[in-house]
């Protein structure tokens, strides 16, 4: 389940129906969509805000990392790329989720969930965090898929 919790008396007021293994979740700038992370079901799942409703659902379609089966944290989900890290780019367009076993961080468009370019990184990327530096070269890679050519 995915609680929802009232900051100012910590209490919960609702639980969200959520299976997978929830692990992180972020807000769109607006505040109207919550994704979630779910490494045991290698998901992404975006609920609306005020709702409360599943508004999407899709899979984090990432290739394991070779040897990726022998690392510790394979045995939490078998066959899960272990999505963990999240992060909604500033302008709200771009969801970017660590694929932990795929060494690998997957790209997604925030309001259809559909995958974009990945960035391979190694080292099973987990924390996500953006930074106002600019590379002095563009990174096409980086760029939302219309400005990448």
């Amino acid at each position: 389940h995915l609680a929802v919790v009232d900051t100012a008396s910590l209490e919960v007021t609702a639980r969200l129906p959520l299976t997978g293994v929830p692990i992180r979740i972020a807000l769109t700038p607006d505040g109207r969509t919550a994704l979630v992370t779910c490494a045991g079901s290698s998901e992404l799942v975006a609920f609306d805000v005020a709702s409360r409703r599943e508004i999407g659902k899709r899979k984090v379609d990432v290739a394991l990392a070779p040897g990726a089966e022998q690392r510790p944290f394979a045995q939490i989900a078998r066959g899960s790329v272990l999505p963990v890290g999240l992060l909604v780019s500033a302008d709200g367009h771009i969801v970017y989720v660590a694929a932990t076993l795929g060494d690998r961080v997957a790209r997604f468009n925030a309001t259809s969930l559909e995958p974009l370019e990945g960035i391979e990184v190694g080292g099973e990327p987990d924390g996500l965090a953006a930074t106002p530096v600019m590379p002095r070269k563009p990174c096409p890679a980086c760029a939302p898929e219309s400005q990448a050519n």
